[in-house]
């Protein structure tokens, strides 16, 4: 069915949403103390998307420490920076993307990766690559006709072939070239059987850049979106369920948002997406009670759009902000577990 089409109004931060602005901090590497913020060159990076396993939080004996950078460069090509315990990898996807970044899942088979993008015909394409570099047979397209980057998660399964780990169910959700969300599932083991992917579902909206998906450890969806008012909007809902309205959450953004998660001291979770703001700064809105959201300046410099993933630690899973920075460097800021506080950006590596 259809969703009838309708325009996101313009709407000031809401009563309820309170707004924390704390000065932005500037780039600094590891070791260094902070420098003042770089002027603006040209990035090698188009923009770049992130990764990585957290597949022994659901039983699986695979390694959680690897990590997973992917990236448009500025001819086109996907290309991607593995690094595990044995060291890192650059691996060139190879395929001509239509600007901003390859998204990419995390799946438990071996130990892979899935690299959604949107090809030069609009349409949704995926590769796969694992820890080794070892590539998937070639990029497989999903069709659509997409308006910017797709976004996609992982959801948990429910119903597995027998044999096959339950983690299979990738979710993509793109902006079509009419504006609105449009969402569509496709099952991992669809490489290994025959089935066939789910049809392009219209969830409504006006959207002006790609999305920002994430799945919490409950099954719990979430996505976040740049309205044409140029305000954050988003959708919730649990996997296997109806999507739920629309909910205003304010603020100015000038890229594509990006969602994340994150779990508290009470092993309980709440959502929070990040956007580039009007002043160039990395800044987040986090879910702190039910009905109300607080934005905090992480400060920075960016270049394009954020990425977010939750990596897996001795004292929990913690989220990660990738950026690529004004002066070309990947930038990373780490939270504390337990829903801590951010650890500042620190420099991850230059692009050649």
């Amino acid at each position: 069915m259809r969703l009838a089409r309708f325009v996101l109004p313009a709407l000031p931060l809401l009563a309820g949403i309170t707004v924390t602005v704390t000065p932005g901090t500037a780039w600094s590497s590891s070791g260094e103390a902070a420098r003042p913020l770089v002027p603006a060159v040209s990035p090698q990076v188009a923009a770049l998307a992130v990764s990585n396993h957290d597949c022994a939080a659901r039983g699986r004996s695979v390694d959680t420490t690897s990590l997973a950078i992917f990236y448009r460069r500025r001819d086109g090509t996907a290309h991607g920076r593995i690094t595990t315990p044995a060291g890192v990898r650059e691996v060139n996807l190879g395929g001509q993307l239509a600007g901003g970044p390859a998204a990419v899942a995390q799946w438990c088979l071996d130990n892979g990766y899935q690299v959604s993008v949107r090809g030069t015909d609009n349409a949704l394409w995926d590769r796969t690559v694992n820890d080794a570099g070892a590539l998937g047979p070639g990029w497989e397209g999903l069709g659509g006709v997409l308006g910017a980057e797709p976004s996609v998660s992982v959801n948990p399964e429910s119903n597995p072939p027998v044999g096959l780990p339950p983690d299979t169910q990738v979710h993509a959700l793109v902006r079509g070239v009419d504006g609105h969300l449009w969402y569509k599932t496709q099952e991992i083991f669809c490489r290994v059987t025959s089935c066939v992917p789910s049809q392009w579902t219209d969830l409504g909206g006006a959207l002006l850049d790609r999305p920002g998906a994430t799945v919490n450890p409950n099954s719990y969806r979430g996505v976040f979106v740049r309205g044409v008012d140029n305000a954050l909007w988003a959708k919730f809902g649990p996997s296997y369920g109806a999507w739920g309205g629309w909910v205003p959450l304010g603020g100015i953004m000038t890229a594509g948002p990006a969602g994340g998660f994150e779990q508290l001291s009470d092993a309980s979770y709440r959502f929070f997406a990040v956007v580039r703001g009007s002043d160039g700064h990395a800044w987040r809105v986090v879910n702190v009670a039910p009905g109300s959201w607080r934005w905090e300046d992480l400060g920075g410099l960016l270049a394009s759009a954020p990425s977010v993933t939750v990596r897996q630690s001795s004292g929990g899973p913690f989220p990660e902000i990738y950026v690529v920075g004004t002066d070309g460097w990947v930038y990373v800021n780490s939270a504390a577990p337990a829903g801590g506080a951010f650890q500042g950006w620190r420099r991850v590596f230059l692009p050649f």
